[in-house]
């Protein structure tokens, strides 16, 4: 059995590299679906800070394009016919809760059941000031945040009194055609292993297959175990960032990851001085035929 049979690969949306041509997106995602990846990913930032008035500033800035991943996803979900369409991750505490189970769900309609919501609490004061939430409570709203979800997307109608949200006798309409999205979380503090063995549908995580990542999966299971769940019910997607890995290094890399129980894998071209989309879609085509050949 190859490693693509066990374990479901998907492709990084190139969101600072693919440009502003519709025409090139709708190609890029096709051909990532016709080269047999399950997936594709997009990051998630809404605003860029400006560099003028921040010195030394690190991250993304006001000059590195952005698409929106709901509407993305809108536009992926009328090309594409199989592909799941996965945030990773929405910096879901500087959104509103309830617009983002709306949205989601709408996502999840037009697509036929196929989005999955990758969550976390992000790092970029300068987007919670502008979109008008509290970056000091991020992640404990998050937790609370994804009870909403889940019940609006569950019910007609929600009656929620929480420590953030009051909803009284209301709900998102259409709902998800499954009831439910899944839900995986980013990050690797002990608060985020904690809430996605306790609540989560997977794990998003960056780096090697070490033995950090190693303890980070048992310690993930051990409070699934806590929270009367099996380890198996909580899934686990690395990343392979071709800028971080040279070709030799992508067999270890992805056996790494599959030995510590990968179910999902998805693969990241960008940073990798590509100059149009033809070029990361070659990429993904070599590094599909390379999994192809691991068993």
């Amino acid at each position: 059995m190859s490693l693509v049979s066990s374990v479901q690969v998907g492709a990084v949306f190139p969101q600072s590299e693919i440009g502003e041509d519709p025409g090139v997106v709708r190609d890029w995602a096709q051909a990532v679906e016709g080269l047999g990846y399950r997936h594709v990913l997009a990051f998630d930032h809404v605003l860029g800070a400006g560099t003028a008035s921040r010195p030394g500033w690190r991250g993304y800035t006001s000059e590195t394009p952005f698409h929106e991943v709901f509407v993305l996803f809108g536009f992926l979900a009328g090309l594409t016919t199989e592909i799941e369409l996965v945030t990773g991750v929405l910096v879901l505490p500087q959104r509103q809760t309830a617009l983002v189970a709306k949205q989601a769900a709408e996502v999840d309609v037009l697509s036929g059941g196929r989005m999955r919501l990758g969550v976390g609490v992000g790092w970029n004061a300068v987007e919670y000031e502008a979109l008008g939430e509290d970056f000091g409570n991020r992640g404990a709203r998050s937790e609370e945040q994804v009870a909403v979800l889940r019940a609006l997307w569950a019910d007609p109608t929600v009656t929620f009194d929480g420590r953030w949200h009051r909803i009284t006798d209301a709900g998102i309409n259409p709902l998800p055609p499954r009831r439910r999205i899944p839900v995986w979380f980013g990050g690797s503090a002990e608060a985020t292993l904690r809430r996605v063995g306790t609540t989560g549908d997977g794990w998003l995580p960056q780096g090697p297959p070490d033995e950090r990542a190693r303890a980070a999966v048992a310690r993930i299971h051990e409070h699934a175990v806590a929270a009367g769940r099996a380890p198996s019910d909580v899934g686990l997607e690395p990343r392979l960032t071709l800028a971080r890995t040279p070709r030799d290094g992508w067999a270890a890399h992805v056996t790494g990851w599959r030995d510590i129980g990968a179910t999902h894998l998805c693969v990241d071209t960008m940073g990798s001085g590509f100059a149009t989309a033809d070029d990361h879609v070659a990429a993904l085509a070599e590094v599909m035929e390379a999994l192809k050949a691991l068993d």
